[in-house]
């Protein structure tokens, strides 16, 4: 007989296969497998152990805005399913240990399927790990990728390395700026590394003693330049990099300042430069502490300055020089003074081309004395650029080197810059020198002028535009009868009376001068007869001030009076007795004494020729008077053209007649605003001279044409002419064509004078054309009146 004891083991054989399933994930999480599958798996076996319908993981996904991911046993899907027919819910809150909610756990389950806590609680712990991991794995990728693209977007070149000074990281621009082959990076052979870096250094060997301080104080940071045998200059930032205020490596930081270090070299010798330009007492001056700045900038041992001379004389040649080494290029320097610019070849390229010209003696070795006084004394390279004033070449900045230089875009730059600033220093020497030779030019101007204005009879003075005197000549100050100095500076009403009110404010205002007639009184009481003009001083069309002219006109007045008192007897006292005589020897002629025998008949003919032309002669003196004096009266009213040409012609006709010429009349047209009578004696005396001026049987013309505001009269006759170069003189009182026939002719020479003044009189104009020997044309024009045309 057999006994015993059962026991039911199925949930313990459960429980060990759950812990076994439990324990497999737990180690997918701590290996940072990808957490999905790690759910889906964790969803499957939840399922399987626990009998449930269904079993879904939802994982938060905060950061992103998303709903929650939803994870079964089958993979991913879009949304949590709804439990079958008689199936409950279990949703268990997935929290990390800092409360914060990372999802959830879901289980689908039968009636009467009753599940353990420990179970349940088990698996959400596992859940929640396997999202607190996932977030943390992700949040770290994040912070990574993110301080990677920090690293690679900076300007600076980064470089990690660890407590032992082993390469740890670094960026991609650093290699770029170290010039480091990138299998070299990757191989993290650091002797090699450094020694590839300590190649390029001008100083490498203080470059390893900064690093070997810094290994012994590994908690301070430091700051240095290193300068590039190439010429290339970098920051170096170097920062302790601590973990828990432990240093456990170095972040070093390179920056590229090669351009900053240039531009800031650049700016700093334009800034001396222009302040030597400012500065300097001199030309010489501002072209020293030029070369010098230059050599400092450029690394030159010799500078040069050569200015050209100029032909006009505003600048003179000069030659200015400046060594770094006082003595070393004296050879050099004395074979230059010697040669023109034009047979040096370097400056005689940059005066021609007008561009920088640089030569490297071991390239190209020069035959001249010059260019081997140069080489003997140590030079490898010489560089110039043209001085410009505006796009004028006017000098040369020569330098010579003695190590080999190449120059770049920039350094070309700053040389033009440097060559137009000291154009600009000569160009306001050339300026200064112009000024100082026009200040003489104005300074002995004004001395003459001074001297013109003291030895002029009429006195004359300045106003500005406030009516202040500024100038007064002598003759001014005597006629006023004050000195000079006590003139100036005053208002001209304080010094200068006049009875009549002086024209000098309407001719600020720009109107034509015109004299103005009165009586000054002088400073001591006394009156004399004056006559005044005033003319405005413009300056770009606007008035500043006015120039004044005056005289004493006491004794021209006695003239004018006595001239008058004559006029008055010629009109009164001479010209009656003639009228008498005339027309006595007209009754002689007409046989009322008798009749008279025929040699007595001629004699009185010739007496009554004698006595008209003594008439007319008076009379055109007495017209010109007038019109001189201004009382010549002239009534205009609207007149038509043709009317004025026929009383012309029937006044002329007997005159024509006798003389054989003909009078034709070609064209009528027109009305015109004049004095009837006296256009008609100016068409008389215009015709009366063409037929005393044409040959028996030759034809006068006669002729008036409307335009626009006047109507022109032409008088044509096909007489001799009058030569081109008195055409204008005609006009003038008691003046003739030279020549015989003009003589034979007689006149008094005051007929086109009168006619001058008539139709001045009238707003009008009078002139002459013609040729010698095909005739004359005497033109006048009117206003005319617009609408009315007679013809």
């Amino acid at each position: 007989m057999l006994s015993g004891i059962l026991r039911d083991i199925a949930d313990g054989r459960h429980s060990e296969r759950l812990l076994d399933t439990h324990a497999g994930i737990v180690e997918r999480i701590v290996q940072g497998e990808d957490h999905t599958q790690v759910l889906i798996d964790l969803a499957g076996v939840t399922r399987d152990e626990t009998a449930a319908a269904q079993c879904v993981v939802e994982a938060c996904r905060h950061d992103r805005g998303l709903p929650p991911l939803v994870l079964s046993p089958e993979g991913v899907i879009d949304d949590a399913p709804e439990p079958a027919p008689g199936h409950a819910v279990s949703r268990t809150t997935l929290t990390s240990r800092d409360g914060e909610e990372v999802g959830s756990l879901v289980l689908h389950l039968a009636a009467g399927n009753s599940l353990a806590d420990d179970l349940v609680d088990r698996t959400a712990r596992l859940a929640t790990m396997a999202l607190v991991r996932a977030n943390e794995h992700r949040r770290m990728s994040q912070s990574v990728a993110l301080l990677e693209a920090t690293l690679e977007s900076t300007e600076d070149g980064i470089l990690v390395v660890d407590s032992d000074g082993r390469t740890a990281g670094h960026n991609q621009k650093f290699a770029e700026m170290w010039r480091i082959d990138p299998e070299l990076l990757d191989s993290r052979d650091d002797a090699r590394m450094i020694g590839y870096v300590l190649g390029q250094l001008v100083d490498p060997d203080g470059f390893v003693s900064q690093v070997m301080e810094l290994y012994d104080s590994p908690t301070e940071t430091s700051f240095d330049e290193l300068h590039f045998l190439d010429g290339r200059v970098f920051e170096r930032y170097s920062q302790p990099q601590l973990v828990r205020g432990q240093s456990v490596g170095r972040v070093w930081s390179f920056r590229d300042v090669t351009d900053k270090r240039r531009l800031q070299s650049e700016l700093e010798l334009l800034g001396s430069v222009a302040t030597a330009s400012n500065a300097a007492r001199s030309v010489e001056d501002a072209l020293r502490e030029t070369l010098a700045a230059c050599c400092e900038y450029g690394g030159w041992a010799l500078g040069h300055a050569l200015i050209a001379s100029d032909v006009s004389g505003e600048s003179l040649g000069r030659s200015v020089w400046h060594e770094q080494t006082p003595g070393q290029f004296t050879d050099f320097r004395e074979l230059t003074e010697q040669h023109s610019p034009s047979d040096l070849k370097l400056l005689a390229e940059v005066l021609e081309s007008g561009r920088p010209v640089s030569m490297s003696f071991p390239e190209v070795r020069p035959t001249s004395a010059r260019a081997e006084a140069a080489i003997e004394q140590g030079a490898k390279t010489m560089f110039g650029f043209p001085i410009l004033d505006r796009h004028e070449v006017i000098g040369v900045l020569e330098f010579v080197g003695t190590v080999e230089q190449r120059l770049d875009e920039r350094e070309l730059l700053a040389a033009q810059q440097v060559g137009a600033q000291i154009g600009r220093v000569l160009e306001r020497d050339r300026a200064e020198r112009r000024l100082a030779r026009h200040a003489r030019k104005l300074e002995r101007l004004t001395h003459e002028l001074e001297s013109v204005l003291n030895s002029a009879g009429e006195g004359i003075y300045g106003l500005d535009a406030t009516g202040t005197i500024t100038f007064v000549n002598e003759t001014a100050a005597r006629l006023v009868g004050m000195p000079r100095e006590a003139m100036l500076g005053r208002q001209v009403d304080e010094v200068i009376r006049m009875e009549r009110q002086a024209p000098e404010a309407a001719s600020l205002d720009g109107e034509a001068p015109r004299a103005v007639c009165g009586r000054h009184l002088r400073a001591d009481g006394t009156t004399f007869e004056s006559e005044l003009i005033a003319a405005p001083l413009l300056e770009d069309g606007v008035a500043v001030g006015s120039v004044v002219v005056f005289r004493d006109v006491t004794e021209r007045r006695a003239v004018d009076r006595m001239k008058d008192e004559f006029i008055s007897v010629v009109s009164h006292e001479l010209r009656t007795p003639l009228t008498s005589i005339r027309g006595a020897l007209g009754l002689l002629a007409a046989g009322a004494a008798g009749e008279i025998p025929p040699q007595a008949a001629r004699m009185v003919e010739v007496a009554t020729t004698s006595t008209e032309r003594l008439i007319r002669l008076i009379n055109d003196i007495l017209d010109v008077e007038r019109m001189a004096v201004g009382k010549l009266a002239i009534h205009p009213v609207p007149t038509e053209a043709g009317q004025l040409l026929r009383t012309a012609v029937e006044e002329m006709a007997g005159l024509a007649q006798s003389s054989g010429v003909e009078i034709h009349v070609s064209a009528v047209e027109g009305t015109v605003l004049a004095d009837p009578d006296r256009i008609v004696q100016t068409l008389s005396n215009l015709l009366s001279n063409a037929i005393k001026f044409s040959d028996a049987g030759d034809l006068v013309e006669l002729r008036a044409t409307a335009a626009d505001g006047f109507v022109r009269f032409d008088i044509r006759d096909n007489g001799p002419g009058i030569p081109s170069d008195q055409l204008e003189s005609v006009f003038e009182h008691f003046r003739q064509v030279d020549g015989s026939d003009t003589r034979q002719k007689g006149g008094t020479g005051l007929g086109l004078a009168i006619c001058r003044g008539l139709v001045d009189e009238h707003g009008g104009r009078i002139w002459a054309t013609s040729h010698v020997g095909e005739g004359t044309t005497i033109s006048f024009v009117l206003p005319r009146i617009e609408g009315e045309t007679s013809r």
